[in-house]
């Protein structure tokens, strides 16, 4: 089976880079990795699955 989730987190961590959006990366879960996004009012939490 393909893994597509590494793919998806680079491609999503491209465009807040482009949109010049800081953000954290985190790990509290096997097999994910949480992106902590802040923008002007909001909090973004993101986890990306192993498994996509």
């Amino acid at each position: 089976m393909k893994n597509h989730g590494f793919g998806k987190l680079v491609t999503f961590l491209n465009q807040l880079e482009q949109e010049k959006i800081s953000y954290t990366l985190a790990h509290h879960r096997d097999k994910t990795i949480m992106v902590n996004v802040s923008v002007a009012g909001e909090r973004w939490e993101v986890e990306f699955f192993e498994d996509g």
